[in-house]
Formats: C-alpha cells, structure tokens, sequence
C-alpha cells in the first residue's frame, strides 16, 4: 500500500551502496546494562525482542543523509534498548489494553514500537519512507515472526496526506516524523474528534517549528491530556520503573499554561497523550 503524495524515496547520498546490519537481541527485564536513568522493566513486562540493526560504525558522521548512520541502533546497542521512559511506559500501556484495538506506528523506522506491540498481540498499521530502512523493518518483522500482524504504508506524509480510514479503536498511536507531527495530526483528526484513540505518543520538536504548543492544544480540546515523559533525574524514578502509566498520569500531566510558556523551549521530548476516560 502507498501513500497518494508519495515523494521520491531517499537514498543514501554517500556512496556506501548496501548498508550492512548487525543482529541484535535483548531481553527486556531488569536492569539495562547498568546504565543510570533508564528504567528497568518490571516482570510483568517482560520482552523478548531480535532485530537487525544499522552497523552504524561503519556510516557514523556521515556528511549527507546516510540511513546507516542510525541514532537507533546506536542506542539500542549501547543502552540495551531505545528511549527508556517510553518504552516501559508503551510496554505498560499495551499490557492494559485491548489487543483487538488496532497500533498506528507512525515513522516506524527500523520497528522498535511496532515489535513490541506486535509481540502483545496487537496489529499494525506502520508508516516510513526509506526503502533501505523499510527493507530492514520487514527483517525484522520476521525475526519476531509478526509478519503477519504488519501493514506497512511507504511514503512520504505532508499536509496533503488525506485522512486515514481505519475500522473500530486505535489503543495506541506512535508518531516521530521530525517535525512535521501537524500533517499526522491532519491525517488522524477525525479519530482524535471522535475519541477513537485512547494512547498517543508524539514526538515535540520545537527545534523544528513552532507549531507544537497549539498542535498540543488541539489534541487536549478533543478530550484528551498531555504527559511529559521523564527524562534524567526524574524525582519518582523508582515508582515510575514499577508503575510508569500510574505515575505518568500522577505527576507528568502538562497544563496549557505550561505549553504555552515552557514547550517552546524544549529541543525534542516525547509526550504521551490519554484519552480523558482512561484516566
């Protein structure tokens, strides 16, 4: 399936030709590798994930885009995971939902969210652009044997993207399109109007544009809050690692004021978004 306004894919500008990959497993419980700040995972979340990575070594500092030079198989392999706070949060949320909902993995890149909700039973609906990256995706969509569960969607998203149609309710919505989050937003306004999400996690890059606070805003006048997701020194660190929905819906919750006078100043944080009932 392609989207209508597909725009040519990238591809590497640095000559490497074909990427190489790393395999790359990790099981998440516990403690990751020792390192301070990043949350551990409770039993009750326990998961078990295999996936090919860029073998970033090879591409890092690259001077024009180079899909190998990989922020995530960076940190998934020096941190034993990606974003920490997010994931034990996402684990958490997708073991309360209903895997009869559906997961919009929106700038899916190498599979991160769609694996770990595919693995809890879910299906996806995942979305990216870069052939090199989406060729390593569907690897490792077979590496967890999810294959099945999978749609992708390849191509570009803007803001002539039209809607999209999907059947029944969307537990959770994953979206990181470096900056242009609004032409998500476009795409997935009638669902957010009709309640039909209950989980959003959007990645707020002020660093980009300034249309984040009344992006954020909008959402919450749909009947929804905003959560900042804790960062290093988070002051509820321990109750967090066991608990991360109940203590995000505890203490993170965002006000408009706030959004108005802080959000600007961030680079990029992620937010999570709840529908008001499951609050």
């Amino acid at each position: 399936m392609n989207l209508d306004n597909i725009r040519e894919n990238p591809k590497c500008r640095n000559n490497h030709g074909k990427h190489e990959t790393l395999m790359w497993e990790v099981n998440l419980i516990g403690e990751h590798y020792g390192i301070k700040d990043v949350p551990w995972i409770p039993e009750r979340l326990e998961t078990k994930i295999k996936m090919e990575i860029f073998d970033w070594k090879k591409y890092a500092n690259s001077k024009e885009y180079c899909p190998g030079d990989d922020a995530f198989s960076v940190a998934a392999f020096r941190n034993g995971e990606w974003e920490g706070y997010e994931t034990s949060v996402v684990l958490d949320l997708l073991k309360e939902g209903n895997p009869d909902n559906l997961v919009l993995d929106i700038g899916s890149q190498l599979g991160w969210y769609t694996i770990l909700a595919g693995l809890k039973g879910y299906n996806i609906r995942a979305f990216d652009f870069c052939k090199d990256t989406i060729e390593v995706f569907w690897k490792n969509m077979d590496h967890n044997d999810i294959r099945d569960k999978v749609e992708l969607t390849e191509g570009w998203i803007n803001s002539e993207t039209k809607p999209i149609e999907v059947e029944g309710q969307v537990e959770f919505l994953k979206c990181d399109l470096e900056g242009e989050e609004r032409d998500m937003y476009k795409m997935t306004k009638h669902l957010f109007e009709q309640k039909r999400i209950n989980y959003a996690l959007l990645e707020i890059s002020p660093c980009f544009n300034d249309s984040y606070p009344e992006l954020c805003k909008e959402i919450k006048s749909k009947g929804y809050r905003a959560y900042a997701i804790p960062d290093k020194g988070f002051e509820h660190f321990d109750e967090y690692a066991e608990q991360p929905l109940k203590t995000i819906k505890k203490h993170c919750e965002l006000s408009n004021e706030w959004l108005d006078k802080e959000l600007p100043k961030l680079r990029q944080e992620n937010f999570l978004f709840i529908r008001e009932e499951l609050v």
